[in-house]
C-alpha cells in the first residue's frame, strides 16, 4: 500500500473543511508536523458557539 501524500491530504481536508465538518474527525497519521497542520485547520472551521471535544491517543496511552 502506498504512503499518503501529506501535502494531498492536506488537500483532501481543506475540500472537507469547504464542504462543512461531519460531527466526528479523526486524524492520524506518523508526522507530528502534518497531524498538527490538519488540527490547526480543522480548529479554525469550528463554529465558536459549537461544543468541541478534543482527545489526544498519545496522551490518553500515557495514562493508563
Amino acid at each position: 500500500m502506498a504512503v499518503p501524500n501529506p501535502s494531498t491530504e492536506l488537500s483532501r481536508l481543506d475540500k472537507l473543511v469547504r464542504k462543512g465538518l461531519p460531527s466526528v474527525v479523526l486524524v492520524m497519521g506518523p508526522s507530528d508536523f502534518f497531524r498538527g497542520k490538519a488540527m490547526e485547520r480543522l480548529l479554525a472551521a469550528v463554529p465558536k458557539d459549537c461544543l468541541l471535544y478534543t482527545s489526544d491517543a498519545a496522551d490518553e496511552r500515557s495514562s493508563v
